[in-house]
């Protein structure tokens, strides 16, 4: 929806971002807003572009900055939000009020004058332009303007009379009582002929200063002419004309044509409230009228020439260009989604991607190369043909089984690619019988070989004999050896320790409450430098080692 414009007495603004808070008094045409009293001006705040309007109250939520011409709100604004600022002329009493025998001041019949141009100014800016046609639309206009001629004769005359009696207005307020009984007059004839009525009176209201009762037959009249606007808003007649190139050169003020072709019109000028982002098309009339206080165009809206072939139908209908829908990043509103799940559907959540959406999350995604992933479980139904292979070189971590023919996979951590033939006996090892088994009774024909694992010296030294079966420290002071650990597991296991002394010698060690030595007595390290000693060991369960000391093994 676009902000709408006032010509005269007021502007509607979009805060470009948060927080801005001043709004010049100026009509979209730049010009001031002109005012009579402060309390005319009112402040409108809207944050669905115009659907709702909530007024601000001065000086709580806003006031006047610099003269009067700039409003400036107290707290801040959202981006996006509407601020119109409008003046309204309260039209419901005469502004100024006139007794008889009264001295008239220029003041007065300045501000009554100024009072009425912003009311006629206000109904502008509501629709009020179209009352040009009113003269052609009324049957009685010719009378009317008759009767407002003779008015503006008399009112005339009435003006006349009360310069010339400057120091008593009892002449001059004769005289406009009489232009009132005329203006009166003109009012019963001139229903529906806003332009005629509102001169007479206008004129009456000048020349009648000093007399209350023509201010108020002129008021009348006003409001009267409000009601032949409103009947004749909508029955201005727009002249068709082929295209942008035949819009008049030199339109006469209210001229309203209608643009069939309105390819092009987004870059015709002068014209004021055009949409915008709106781009004319062979298929869309524009209605556009021109005002000649502001020498320009002025924007009055767009049709489908042709709705059938233009618009989609509720039952369906064939696109003949490009369907786009919203450029959402996020996947809890996807682009298209459905009217009872908002949050399923298919989005875009970056440049040149594309992801199928269900409850707000993407389950599968495509990227700019056409790589597709999936963010949860992939189940494949049972009989059916899998062709390829799953790669897991950019972190895949699951593999299909084969038992059964299941028809789900589970998670392989360690797989990183897949197999071929060529892969045999590269990162395959190939069938061999004599390939040694753990549930069998074996019989080696070559060499079997333990690493030795060499321990870090400390003041408690702690093998893990999940890493191997033998091991290896030197002494670098007196030290304990604890028990190990992964010791509940390692029923059976076997191996040997091999104990060295530091070139300085002299180190002792302790031994923790698991290990096993014959007659329970705690071996003594041979203590020279250099020395080395074994400790050969079977694990008979999770609290005992059995260990044998060989001493300075040389």
């Amino acid at each position: 929806m676009s902000a709408p414009s006032f010509t005269y007495s007021g502007n509607v603004y979009t805060g470009a971002a948060a927080g801005t808070i001043d709004f010049a008094l100026t009509s979209p045409t730049g010009n001031p807003i002109a005012y009579l009293e402060p309390s005319h001006i009112h402040v409108y705040k809207s944050s669905n572009q115009g659907s709702t309007w909530t007024e601000l109250t001065r000086p709580s939520q806003w006031n006047f900055v610099s003269a009067g011409t700039v409003a400036r709100l107290v707290t801040g604004i959202a981006a996006g939000d509407w601020i119109k600022v409008q003046r309204i002329t309260p039209s419901t009493s005469a502004y100024v009020t006139f007794q008889s025998s009264s001295l008239l001041t220029a003041d007065q019949l300045n501000d009554d004058t100024l009072f009425n141009t912003y009311l006629n100014q206000e109904r502008y800016d509501q629709g009020d332009q179209s009352a040009v046609v009113a003269a052609a639309a009324s049957a009685t206009a010719t009378s009317a303007s008759t009767a407002a001629t003779a008015a503006t004769a008399t009112a005339n005359s009435a003006a006349a009379s009360a310069a010339a009696a400057t120091s008593t207005a009892n002449a001059a307020s004769s005289t406009a009582s009489t232009a009132a009984a005329n203006a009166a007059t003109a009012l019963s004839q001139s229903n529906t002929a806003l332009s005629q009525s509102a001169a007479a009176v206008s004129t009456a209201n000048n020349a009648s200063s000093t007399a209350a009762s023509a201010s108020s037959v002129a008021a009348a009249a006003d409001a009267k002419a409000d009601s032949a606007i409103t009947a004749i808003s909508t029955s201005a007649v727009f002249t068709p004309v082929a295209n942008v190139a035949a819009i008049p050169v030199s339109p006469t003020g209210g001229q309203a044509i209608q643009v069939t072709d309105s390819t092009g019109i987004q870059s015709f000028t002068p014209l004021n409230g055009l949409p915008p982002g709106f781009v004319g098309d062979p298929g869309l009339s524009a209605r556009i009228q021109y005002s000649a206080a502001t020498s320009s165009w002025v924007w009055f809206g767009y049709f489908a020439s042709d709705s059938d072939t233009r618009y989609l139908k509720q039952s369906g209908g064939t696109l003949t260009g490009q369907l786009r829908g919203d450029d959402s990043a996020l996947a809890a509103t996807p682009g298209y989604a459905f009217d009872g799940d908002p949050d399923t559907g298919m989005g875009r959540l970056g440049a040149n991607e594309l992801a199928l959406i269900t409850g707000g999350v993407a389950r599968l995604t495509f990227d700019a190369a056409g790589n597709g992933a999936f963010t949860g479980p992939v189940t494949i139904p049972n009989g059916s043909t899998v062709t390829g292979y799953l790669d897991a070189a950019t972190a895949a971590s699951t593999y299909l089984t084969t038992a059964a023919a299941s028809s789900t996979y589970q998670t392989q951590a360690a797989m990183s690619g897949y197999l071929a033939t060529s892969a045999i006996g590269t990162t395959v090892q190939s069938y061999d019988a004599d390939t040694a088994k753990t549930n069998v009774a074996q019989t080696f024909t070559a060499g079997q070989r333990g690493a030795i694992n060499t321990l870090t010296d400390s003041a408690t030294i702690t093998a893990d004999l999940a890493n191997g079966n033998n091991f290896s420290v030197t002494l670098g002071g007196n030290r304990t050896l604890a028990n190990p650990t992964y010791l509940g597991s390692a029923n059976g296991q076997s191996g040997v320790f091999i104990i060295k002394q530091d070139t300085t010698g002299g180190r002792t060690l302790s031994f923790g409450s698991h290990w096993k030595f014959p007659g329970g007595t705690v071996p003594t390290l041979t203590t020279a430098a250099n020395a080395v000693d074994i400790i050969a060991y079977y694990v008979e369960s999770a609290t005992r080692i059995t260990a044998r000391f060989i001493g300075d093994v040389k």
